[in-house]
């Protein structure tokens, strides 16, 4: 049975608490969530009262809590939602998880490494799951990258490119391990493990950094990346891109919006005194390339809402659905710490001058 179109009437419901009621929280999670039937949001909490009210009316709820500790012990919950301040959303998990409920957090999970092997103990011993929120995983772009490096004819990739310009940020920390996450869990995702990075820097002046990294993945690959907070991602344009190279073609996506894959060309049939001219010119035929760019012309269909094509929904539900049977969140605890230790992997690069072994960040 549908409610309508892309949404499936629940069986089971998860009872959630939110925690944070600001921008990202309202425009992307509770949005993804309010569309989602098997999740009964129980009870929203943030500091700020306004805030939090109005998320509790735009979610049928007559009252909005401002302490966690205080809505933990009133509400009956299954799992809590966290889409807080960077740096407070470990300890906030935590704190979840020893009240006896499953997590899920916006990125990063941690901010420090400590924090996080503290969380991890905290899931043991209370058995409880953990999500993260690296939504572009379920991006639309990014979701058929993944397709075409997976399909025949790609061949084994050869170079993971990517870029993000994160606008001002008030230190580098914020830089790696907050706004870059999402593309060292990319990297992950897209091609493997990365073996090794190589990092420099420059700072003009504090909140304004750049880092060119360079990097070798387990299998081979090589990777080259650009993270900056010198520039702003206001207009849109020119903020992210992720490309990945195979043999003879080619993936790529542009602010996580426009997909585009150069297919594999075709080989000519052997010419007379052409075989051993050896240019891809000569021997090769060029071949359409494959475009994919959202429409927003239709904002009734869920598939057009920006909570959607940038995969907040669909990683909201993956988590939902894993609690509910039972099952490991697909994106969950290792991948928030692995994309931390990435981070702390190349600022020891940039500070020491030297290439660094993801293996040497310990946790």
């Amino acid at each position: 049975m549908y409610l309508y179109e892309g949404i499936e009437k629940a069986e089971k419901k998860l009872r959630a608490v939110l925690l944070g009621c600001g921008e990202q929280a309202v425009n992307m999670i509770h949005n993804a969530i309010s569309y989602l039937d098997e999740i009964e949001v129980v009870a929203v909490c943030d500091k700020n009262k306004e805030r939090a009210d109005f998320a509790a009316r735009r979610l049928g709820l007559s009252r909005s809590y401002q302490d966690a500790g205080r809505m933990l012990d009133e509400v009956d919950a299954d799992a809590a939602f966290i889409i807080t301040i960077a740096g407070l959303q470990a300890a906030l998990a935590r704190q979840c998880i020893e009240a006896g409920l499953h997590v899920y957090t916006e990125k990063p999970l941690g901010t420090e490494l400590p924090d996080l092997l503290m969380l991890k103990e905290a899931a043991a011993k209370h058995h409880r799951k953990i999500g993260v929120s690296f939504n572009k995983r379920y991006n639309l772009a990014y979701r058929d990258m993944k397709l075409a490096i997976e399909s025949e004819g790609f061949g084994a990739p050869s170079a993971f490119i990517a870029k993000f310009i994160g606008g001002y940020r008030s230190n580098e920390t914020d830089l790696l391990r907050v706004g870059c996450c999402h593309f060292f869990d990319l990297a992950r995702y897209l091609i493997g493990e990365l073996d090794e990075v190589y990092a420099y820097k420059y700072e003009k002046q504090p909140g304004q950094h750049m880092f060119a990294v360079n990097g070798r993945f387990v299998n081979g690959c090589v990777a080259s990346m650009t993270f900056g907070a010198l520039g702003s991602w206001v207009c849109g344009y020119g903020m992210e891109s992720v490309e990945v190279r195979g043999d003879r073609n080619m993936v790529s996506a542009e602010n996580g919006r426009d997909f585009t894959w150069q297919k594999p060309s075709r080989i000519r049939e052997p010419e007379a005194g052409l075989e051993n001219k050896g240019t891809q010119a000569v021997i090769e035929a060029a071949v359409p390339v494959e475009i994919m760019r959202p429409n927003y012309s239709n904002l009734g269909k869920l598939a057009m809402k920006d909570f959607y094509i940038n995969g907040n929904y669909q990683c909201v539900k993956a988590f939902a659905g894993a609690i509910l049977n039972g099952t490991e969140p697909p994106v969950g605890y290792a991948d928030g710490l692995m994309a931390l230790k990435l981070a702390l992997a190349v600022e020891r690069s940039a500070a020491e001058h030297r290439p660094v072994k993801i293996g040497e960040i310990e946790g």
